[in-house]
């Protein structure tokens, strides 16, 4: 079957935020108000919204926000035609082919793009002032205004530092001033790195005196904002430019770039904190009850991230110090004096003589032997600066030294200082540091992955376009900073995390790296699997597991091993050499699961002959899982391998069957019975039971789609002639399913009693067989005939139904039975219970883009709406079905047209 690729329609709405805002389709200017404006910048930026959330970000105050959300709506469309949004009840959003300069600005951005710098015509929506607001600006959208405002003048100044340092590769050096003097601003994080360069590019052309008035602003800077003077490198560059040598600059400026490609200036975070707000708030209650508090996790995971948020919420004087695995005993504390002294340098005063004397043997880097009068020393000076809060990161690498002192401070601590530290727990610490805190009632804090949900925020904060956040949370395993760098730097993010992920795999020994190898190849195993594809002994197994689970780098269940961090698998296969990826393939295939057809795939020089047939068959199944998972894609891929080696013509009627049922499940009935018709044309004899499969899947599609119940009757009746006296399992599960069509047949004939003799004949035959994705198909059916009978058992066995869905991952059949048990709790009178229900099949059937099953959910849901009196939900609920079905060019159902005339009439009668 030949795939067409879809055209994508070019919008003729273009946006043009940055600066002041302007709305234009083709060459005419749409003047909108500020409201219907700012949703047009909310769904450009951030992609499919919530309707209800859009609602309380621009009506907070206002009773019925969606209410006035709905005329904002209207004026839009009015203002700019239908063909531009893409709304229902549920979301609200922009459609595809649309351009905007902050996008355009962006993508410029990430592909180092120059010619996108002249979009910037100013600030982020330049103008928009919450007086523009009749009804008060909502708390939410003003701070995603100033949050998004404010990381793109950031980004512009990253963006102005990347061209200027390709300005200086490319020797032109009064470009690159142009560009690096953007990066200097004084209301931002000091680019100290940026600022060298741009010093340097003046003394490069020979302008020093400007050079030298660069120096001055940024040490304004960091001394105001960070209390630190410039760095050697800087007053290096200083003297440099001042000896007025442009070629010595020029040379000093590659020198630059070659120990330091993209300068890395910020010293804060931009983003607001997101997703630790519960982490946030526990450890501020240890801090105040006057407890140590170490914040455990792996490299990314966002330690600092929360100290620092802790830090600034603390207020006072707090002092920030960290340590290194290959510092020098007391160099902590060294750096702690100097703090201290920085801010306050007549702190010495204070000193008794003996504990001035240990404090300067320790600042001129001599051992000091009197530790205890060198610690008592260092606590009167944190007691004389007021110091509130110490936060020590990287507490792993404490030396044995600075460990003493913090236990000094646990046994003698001072009334108004409050310990803060930050550890990895994917390394062995340098000393015996959780013992030690442990011991001092310490608590320990680890850091969960972040959710779905604080990924949508951080990805709404950043105006990063909507993802598949459930893909986003596998790659990343919900490592804040995986996380973080996949929305920001898509689709490059693979070079900007792979250093870190190169880091901790650089550290394996080579048994745990050959484990991590034999599970990159297998991506889910058992501790059997995984001993099999590695070669390697259960001993050994066990201590490379134990290496890998310390390192963070796998995730474990009771039964089954796999990969923290998807991203980290990802690495991982690019490094595997050939002749090796080839081994384990091979080890993999000789085990006998659905994981085999992907072996056989891969390494298909190595697999032996004999084989072939099972890895049809594992390919079958893979197109079974990928069809009920929702991924059409996928499954039509593995319908493809599997008709690549299917060497007799039963093979080949069987994949034509299966790819029948995978495009019913998708709504493609007509393509559905195409593939039936090949199946049936290929011989002339095939199979009994084949034969009744195929009539199975025509019977399941004339009742579904074509309510053509007398043919139905005559091809059951037919396949069951065929599946008499055959007693195999494949015969019985043929014959449930033949009893499923009859009761369904039965059903809808209304002829309850024989319908409810069907469904149990093939409920009993399913669960014999232990098929439990088939017994969910009988389950369904018993409650939907016990609905109709009015029996209490309904419910029982709908729940039921969808729970074996659930579990099987079955979420064709999910859809089904939510929408059965919508319709059970709307006979019930439960129209709440049934309206969730309804809109989470709807939400199923538009992720499968089956215009079939979208169209009815929208007709149940107008259905319920209209028992709750809400006509107009109702009225539009039945106009997205019929307009679903017509833009599919499908006939519509006249049951939707009956619906919606009867509606029209209700408000008609009440508006008269």
């Amino acid at each position: 079957m030949q795939v067409v690729a879809q055209s994508v329609v070019v919008s003729p709405l273009r946006l043009e935020l940055l600066g002041a805002a302007g709305v234009f389709l083709g060459q005419k200017a749409i003047k909108l108000g500020v409201k219907p404006l700012a949703m047009l910048a909310i769904a450009a930026l951030g992609g499919r919204i919530s309707r209800r959330e859009l609602g309380i970000m621009l009506w907070a105050d206002a009773p019925n926000a969606l209410n006035n959300l709905s005329v904002a709506r209207n004026t839009l469309e009015k203002a700019l035609g239908k063909g531009v949004l893409d709304t229902n009840q549920e979301f609200f959003a922009l459609q595809t082919g649309f351009s905007c300069d902050v996008l355009e600005f962006r993508n410029g951005m990430a592909a180092l793009d120059g010619s996108v710098w002249d979009l910037w015509r100013g600030a982020f929506l330049t103008g928009l002032r919450l007086t523009d607001w009749e009804m008060g600006l909502g708390a939410e959208f003003e701070e995603w205004l100033l949050t998004t405002r404010e990381t793109l003048i950031l980004e512009r100044r990253e963006f102005a530092v990347r061209l200027g340092v390709q300005q200086i590769r490319l020797g032109e050096y009064k470009a690159a001033v142009t560009f690096l003097k953007v990066s200097q601003t004084t209301d931002g994080d000091p680019f100290e790195d940026a600022a060298r360069y741009l010093m340097l590019a003046f003394g490069a052309i020979g302008l020093a005196d400007q050079g030298v008035l660069v120096f001055t602003q940024i040490s304004t800077l960091l001394l105001e904002e960070l209390g630190v003077e410039p760095s050697r490198r800087t007053l290096e560059a200083l003297e440099l430019i001042r000896s007025e040598q442009p070629e010595a600059c020029k040379k000093a400026l590659q020198l630059e770039l070659g120990q330091q490609l993209i300068p890395a200036p910020i010293t804060k975070t931009e983003l607001t904190l997101i997703g630790r707000e519960s982490e946030l708030e526990q450890v501020l209650n240890f801090l105040q009850a006057g407890q140590a508090t170490v914040i455990l996790g792996e490299p990314g995971a966002g330690k600092t991230r929360l100290a620092l948020e802790v830090m600034r919420l603390t207020g006072g004087y707090t002092i920030c110090l960290s340590s290194h695995q290959e510092s020098l005993g007391f160099a902590l504390l060294e750096m702690l004096v100097q703090e201290c002294l920085k801010d306050f340098p007549d702190a010495l005063s204070v000193l008794a003589a003996t504990e001035q004397a240990v404090l300067s043997s320790l600042l001129e880097s001599r051992f000091s032997s009197q530790r205890i009068v060198l610690f008592q020393a260092i606590k009167v000076l944190l007691t004389h600066c007021k110091v509130s809060l110490l936060l020590l990161e990287d507490a792993q690498w404490l030396d044995s030294s600075s460990l003493e002192f913090v236990l000094f401070l646990l046994e003698r601590p001072i009334p108004d200082l409050r310990l803060l530290l930050t550890q990895r727990n994917t390394q062995t610490p340098r000393s015996n540091i959780k013992a030690v805190l442990e011991a001092h009632h310490a608590k320990f804090l680890a850091l969960s992955a972040l959710s779905e949900t604080a990924m949508m925020q951080m990805a709404r904060a950043i105006g990063t376009d909507s993802l598949d956040f459930a893909t986003l949370q596998k790659r990343s395993g919900g490592n804040a900073f995986f996380v973080l760098e996949l929305l920001r730097f898509a689709p490059d993010a693979q070079s900007k995390t792979s250093e870190m992920v190169g880091s901790r795999l650089h550290n394996l020994s080579e048994l745990a790296r050959q484990i991590l190898e034999a599970l990159c190849i297998y991506g889910l195993a058992t501790l059997a699997e995984l001993r099999i594809v590695s070669g390697r002994s259960l001993d050994e197994l066990n201590a490379a597991l134990e290496e890998l689970g310390h390192a963070m780098l796998i995730s474990q269940t009771a039964t089954q091993i796999g990969f923290a961090h998807d991203i980290v698998r990802e690495v991982l296969d690019q490094n595997i050499s050939a002749s090796r990826r080839s081994l384990l393939h091979f080890r993999a295939t000789q085990i006998k699961n659905h994981n085999t057809a992907r072996h056989y795939w891969e390494a298909r020089s190595v697999w032996d002959e004999k084989d072939e047939k099972s890895a049809f068959h594992a390919f079958l199944e893979l197109a079974q899982i990928q069809t009920q998972r929702g991924d059409l894609a996928l499954a039509q891929m593995w319908l493809g391998r599997s008709l690549s080696i299917a060497r007799s013509p039963e093979a080949r009627a069987e994949v034509f069957l299966e790819t029948a049922n995978t495009l019913e499940s998708f709504g493609r009935y007509q393509e559905a019975l195409e593939e039936l018709e090949t199946a049936q044309s290929i011989t002339a004899i095939l199979e009994p039971v084949l034969q009744a499969k195929l009539l199975n899947t025509r019977v399941w599609i004339l009742q579904r789609e074509y309510r053509d119940f007398v043919q139905s009757a005559r091809l059951l009746a037919t396949a069951l002639d065929l599946l008499g006296g055959i007693a195999s399992s494949a015969a019985q599960s043929a014959i449930s399913q033949t009893y499923n069509l009859l009761g369904s047949l039965e059903y809808n004939n209304k002829d309850y009693t024989n319908a409810l003799v069907y469904y149990q004949k093939a409920q009993r035959i399913r669960r014999v067989l232990g098929d439990s994705v088939r017994l969910a198909d009988s389950l369904g059916g018993l409650g939907l005939v016990y609905t109709a009978l009015n029996d209490s058992k309904a419910e029982k066995h709908l729940l039921e139904c969808l729970h074996l869905r659930e579990t099987n991952g079955d979420l064709h059949g999910v859809s089904r039975a939510l929408t059965n048990l919508g319709m059970f709790y709307g006979t019930k009178n439960q129209l709440t219970t049934a309206l969730e229900f309804q809109e989470r099949s709807l939400g199923l059937q538009q992720r499968f883009e089956n215009p079939t099953g979208i169209a009815i959910a929208f007709n149940n849901l107008g259905v319920t709406y209209f028992e709750l009196g809400q006509f107009e939900m109702a009225q539009q609920q039945y106009q997205n079905a019929i307009q679903t079905l017509e833009n599919s060019h499908l006939p519509v159902r006249p049951d939707i047209h009956d619906n919606l005339a009867e509606v029209t009439a209700k408000l008609e009668s009440l508006r008269s």
